[in-house]
């Protein structure tokens, strides 16, 4: 599925435009209740060949519509906030099997030199290097760009996939306050399925 963000406005700033520069496939489903939003709720990302499972922090909705025309399954954002307010997180998968991101360390080059083409002024800083459940890790933090957001971005290294959790606040005062609870989500991360199999509906 090839993701542009025409629609979105652009509160998220420079790391949204991760989404339209690759293309990914992912769908999604709140694995503890079918409403659309939850407080605290947990979601799946799973596509052709990749699973993987998410929670909102404390304090945190889950909402698995508002980012829909933006081409994302699941979004979160604080209680009493919205998808349109200057704190949000989500994930994506970059797939391996694509040009720009056939690797690890391929898709985070790409993806910043194409950023940066657009934001000249965009600077990174590495705040983390770590592992998940044996794979390799990196927390990123995105400043400098045209729109002023201060963001980060956790790279995650799946044999089919790179995983990205991406958090974006609107000034820096809000990156240091809610940073935490990207760490938080972070550390929900877990990698369930390299072979998972997507049947399409009869219609």
């Amino acid at each position: 599925m090839s993701v542009i963000l025409k629609k979105i406005k652009l509160t998220q700033g420079l790391i949204v435009l991760l989404v339209c520069l690759f293309s990914f496939t992912s769908f999604s489903k709140e694995s503890t209740t079918a409403n659309t939003v939850k407080l605290e709720g947990q979601g799946l990302v799973y596509g052709k060949g990749h699973s993987f499972r998410v929670k909102a922090p404390k304090g945190w909705m889950l909402d698995m519509m508002a980012g829909k025309s933006a081409g994302l399954d699941l979004v979160f954002y604080p209680k009493g906030s919205s998808f349109e307010g200057s704190v949000i997180i989500y994930a994506i998968a970059a797939h391996k099997d694509r040009v720009g991101q056939k690797s690890f360390d391929e898709y985070t080059k790409t993806a910043f030199e194409d950023l940066k083409s657009k934001s000249p002024n965009l600077i990174f800083e590495v705040l983390n290097n770590f592992e998940i459940d044996g794979k390799r890790a990196q927390i990123r933090k995105f400043e400098g760009g045209r729109h002023g957001n201060v963001e980060a971005a956790a790279y995650i290294d799946e044999a089919n996939i790179t995983a990205v959790l991406i958090f974006s606040a609107g000034s820096e005062k809000e990156f240091q306050k809610w940073y935490p609870s990207f760490t938080e989500f972070i550390n929900s991360y877990k990698y369930l399925a390299d072979q998972v199999e997507i049947k399409e509906k009869k219609k």
